[in-house]
């Protein structure tokens, strides 16, 4: 290897570094936003239990889980600037199928697009939510935006298993 190609890697190297550490500054403080939101909404949750206050419980209840995801994602800006690892967990795909379904109700309704989920009696997997989730929840959107206007398609999850595979699908129409 000669020296212009050791200086260019030394370089490439250099850049790769701030990036990481550029990287793990934004994480800190969106985790440190996100703590501050969820903190506030578990207030608000408290302080308006009881029927008088049922659709913005329910709205709320979204927020937090919401939020909670949004936690999960800056863990995983984390693993790319190497400060975390994944997480390997018991994953149940139906009650995550759901719970994606749910966060992307309001946007589907708001497009005019009809959104439907379908969940099979599953096992879970081994693997980790917050990226399953946020991988999901893209293809989710993806769907909606290809199925709204001047379209005005539907979009189905289904979440199943066979003997040997799990999966979950995503189909517009």
């Amino acid at each position: 290897i000669d020296n212009e190609a050791m200086h260019a890697r030394e370089l490439r190297n250099t850049r790769l570094a701030a990036i990481g550490e550029a990287v793990n500054g934004i994480t800190h403080d969106m985790r440190n936003l996100v703590t501050a939101i969820m903190a506030r909404t578990e207030l608000l949750q408290v302080a308006c239990e009881g029927e008088r206050w049922g659709k913005v419980s329910d709205n709320l209840d979204h927020l937090v889980s919401a939020s909670e995801r949004l936690h999960g994602f800056t863990s995983n800006l984390g693993v790319i600037s190497n400060e975390n690892k994944l997480t390997l967990t018991a994953v149940d795909l139906g009650v995550l199928a759901d719970q994606s379904v749910s966060l992307c109700q309001l946007v589907a309704e708001k497009a005019g697009v009809p959104l439907d989920v379908k969940v099979d009696e599953m096992m879970p997997i081994n693997g980790d939510e917050n990226q399953l989730h946020r991988v999901l929840l893209n293809l989710i959107y993806n769907a909606i935006h290809a199925c709204s206007e001047p379209t005005r398609g539907s979009v189905q999850v289904h979440a199943y298993q066979n003997e040997a595979f799990s999966f979950i699908e995503v189909q517009d129409s």
